[in-house]
């Protein structure tokens, strides 16, 4: 009797932990999905190649082709690149939530002017020194 009982405990344990499991997997593919579709629909709304996105964030070409696949999901400092030359915050790439507009403060105004030049001149994004002079 304690034998059948403690077998049943342990399958009912066992299907409770691989249902967790799938429940898991299905929920991290939709984030990935989610991440995956929104990184391409602004890729592609800038005009920007999957190459030039690689060059801009640090990674290869694979990496992102993996990541709008939804193979994969970008690291957090990725997403915080990606995020930075998209314009957007990293929450709206997660999420979807908000307006997907990150606020306008200098350092990120500068820093899409960074990403900006560096697509149009082939210059890296490191290579590139901004000197800001403001006057009254």
């Amino acid at each position: 009797m304690i034998i059948a009982q403690l077998s049943f405990l342990y399958l009912t344990v066992k299907w409770n932990l691989s249902y967790l499991t799938v429940i898991d997997q299905l929920y991290m593919e939709k984030i990935k999905m989610t991440v995956a579709q929104r990184i391409t629909e602004i890729r592609q709304a800038r005009g920007w190649s999957m190459t030039e996105v690689a060059n801009l964030t640090g990674v290869t070409t694979s990496a992102v082709s993996n990541w709008e696949a939804g193979n994969s999901i970008p690291r957090q400092e990725s997403l915080e690149k990606i995020a930075r030359i998209f314009g957007v915050t990293k929450a709206f790439l997660e999420t979807g939530e908000g307006s997907g507009e990150a606020p306008q403060d200098v350092l990120g105004i500068l820093s899409r002017a960074k990403s900006q030049l560096s697509l149009a001149t082939g210059v890296a994004v490191d290579q590139i020194v901004l000197d800001l002079r403001i006057s009254a």
